[in-house]
């Protein structure tokens, strides 16, 4: 922790294997020629993700919004068995946990992310009422806006 403070910019190789982010083969192509994926972290970064993850712990207490956890049962990032008890600390009468018994780390990268993001998509349209894309607002005298 001491180096993050005198050199934040220094850089240490990720030891998360892509492997295990997914298991759809062409996303793993696509990140591996991604130029923009590092592969590195900052000693600063780490320690203020570390200390946002301990936030979001501790801080789960103050959340009387609806909440949806989506969790990959076969993540080998982070402990998928992490999540309800994150959950059962929240204090929303409306809060759901969407576990997908198969799926790695990256929910939206797996091989049948449209499902999964379905799901997402309709427990937000749920909650969420919003107008079509392109419809118009009115003002004042009911003239539309674009």
């Amino acid at each position: 922790k001491l180096v993050s403070f005198f050199a934040p910019h220094v850089r240490f190789e990720s030891r998360i294997d892509p492997k295990d982010t997914t298991r759809d083969e062409v996303a793993l192509m696509a990140r591996e020629a991604d130029p923009l994926i590092h592969r590195s972290v900052t000693c600063g970064w780490f320690f203020q993700m570390k200390s946002a993850l301990q936030a979001v712990w501790d801080d789960r207490g103050s959340l009387p919004m609806p909440v949806l956890v989506a969790q990959g049962g076969a993540d080998r990032i982070v402990d998928p068995h992490v999540a309800q008890p994150w959950l059962e600390g929240v204090p929303s009468t409306d809060k759901e946990l969407k576990w997908f018994p198969d799926h790695y780390h990256e929910l939206h990268n797996e091989p049948d992310w449209l499902d999964t993001m379905t799901a997402v998509a309709e427990w937000l349209e749920e909650r969420v009422k919003c107008e079509p894309a392109g419809a118009a607002q009115t003002v004042g005298s009911g003239s539309p806006v674009a």
